[in-house]
């Protein structure tokens, strides 16, 4: 059952590097009126499910 897991974990970080080398691309955010942030939108992307898992905590 373990390598199983093993396999699945594997799959799933595979799929989200692909997933993140096909949308490396410069996104702006605009945070507040005059204040933009330049970023990948990865990037953008796993802060935003971090920012959302924090009431899960």
């Amino acid at each position: 059952m373990g390598i199983l897991r093993t396999i699945i974990w594997v799959l799933l970080t595979a799929v989200l590097v692909i997933f993140a080398m096909a949308n490396w691309i410069p996104v702006t955010v605009t945070i507040w009126p005059g204040q933009v942030l330049d970023t990948k939108l990865p990037v953008l992307i796993l802060t935003a499910f971090l920012i959302g898992s924090v009431p899960m905590w």
